[in-house]
């Protein structure tokens, strides 16, 4: 949102994605169940090769890696002015642009043919858990 807003080419860019953010955000518990059935369904099932269970779980601690700023908001009331409300900017923008840059690793190290150990933590985490 604020990534938005300081860089508004980048909404074009993702625009067509919309639809699909909307639908998602309006199901309640929609991301809830997406989370169960990527972990039960990919995560812990044997059956899918070990780099698509490594993915898999990636994508899920990518995905609580995005959840960690509101649950520190939904904590703490969010600045809204002065220096509080840069820092704040500042530190969502960081969040958001971390999991993307992640992501583009991540395909680009698929597309490669080699497993994308995304550092620190989340890549150490996903392979002792898969």
């Amino acid at each position: 949102t604020f990534f938005f807003q300081q860089f508004p080419i980048s909404y074009s860019i993702l625009a067509p994605l919309m639809p699909l953010i909307q639908l998602f955000q309006t199901i309640p518990f929609a991301p809830l169940v997406i989370f169960f059935v990527i972990y039960l369904g990919i995560v812990k099932n044997a059956s899918f090769s070990w780099f698509v269970r490594f993915n898999a779980f990636q994508a899920i601690m990518l995905d609580v890696c995005l959840i960690l700023p509101s649950v520190v908001e939904s904590i703490f009331r969010a600045p809204r002015y002065g220096v509080g409300l840069t820092v704040y900017q500042c530190l969502y923008t960081t969040v958001f642009l971390y999991v993307a840059g992640c992501f583009f690793y991540a395909v680009l190290s698929c597309v490669a043919g080699k497993a994308p150990m995304i550092k620190p933590l989340i890549g150490e985490a996903a392979a002792q858990q898969v």
